[in-house]
């Protein structure tokens, strides 16, 4: 009895199986009207881009962030951004390990970086590839020795296009 049930649970878990549909293939003989048939051609190309951040910069120097190889849907492109410091409120500020601290620039050519901006976007209608270099500016002035430290976050997103 255990086994004729465990044969019927098998069966009726067969059952419960998706199927997949297929499209019926097109049948063309001698008699058919029209003589002639169509085939679906598909491809899919998948998302890909990669963007380069350096780990690290010395104030006085530059960066470079470049994306390459950018591949997104149509009518889309990729931004980078740059969204925050680890200064307070997000002020470009170095801080020593005894707690000093230094402000500094950040200048996309002659032009002012700030908390939001977007300094490098590729449109994949126009490039695969672009790069931006942003100067770190130093302070002119010091009041005090020591290493200094302190981070900036750049974001990347895939947005729409706009006109």
């Amino acid at each position: 009895m255990k086994k004729l049930l465990s044969a019927l649970l098998a069966l009726a878990l067969c059952g419960t199986m998706s199927l997949t549909a297929f499209a019926a293939n097109t049948q063309i003989e001698p008699d058919s009207d029209p003589q002639s048939g169509d085939i679906q051609v598909t491809f899919s190309v998948d998302p890909a881009y990669t963007v380069t951040i350096p780990a690290t910069v010395e104030l006085g120097q530059t960066a470079t962030i470049s994306a390459e190889n950018v591949v997104v849907a149509y009518g889309s492109q990729v931004e980078v951004s740059l969204t925050g410091t680890s200064g307070a409120s997000n002020a470009f500020t170095l801080t020593s390990t005894e707690g000093a601290t230094i402000d500094y620039t950040v200048k996309n050519g002659e032009t002012l970086v700030n908390v939001g901006d977007t300094v490098l976007t590729v449109d994949p209608a126009t490039a695969a590839s672009g790069n931006v270099t942003l100067s770190f500016t130093e302070p002119d002035s010091t009041k005090f020795s020591g290493d200094y430290i302190g981070n900036v976050t750049f974001t990347v997103a895939v947005k729409e296009v706009i006109s």
